[in-house]
């Protein structure tokens, strides 16, 4: 499963509907702060990264996971 592939699967099973790379804390209703700390802790677990703490208030959004994540792989 490719990088994209991967996220957009976390985000649908965290957040409980469907997503696609245009979503964010935005556009998705339960993304809220608790359903946040959940995204990053299982981006974390997922990809083997561990995301700096003064960026994670920064993630909110497929494209911007999708960045960090390719920066620290």
């Amino acid at each position: 499963m490719d990088t994209k592939s991967k996220l957009l699967d976390i985000l649908m099973t965290v957040l409980g509907e469907t997503v696609d790379e245009n979503c964010s804390a935005e556009t998705i209703e339960n993304w809220d702060s608790l359903t946040h700390i959940e995204i990053i802790v299982t981006v974390e677990e997922e990809f083997g990264i561990k995301i700096p703490q003064a960026k994670i208030p920064e993630l909110k959004s497929f494209k911007s996971l999708l960045e960090i994540i390719k920066t620290l792989c």
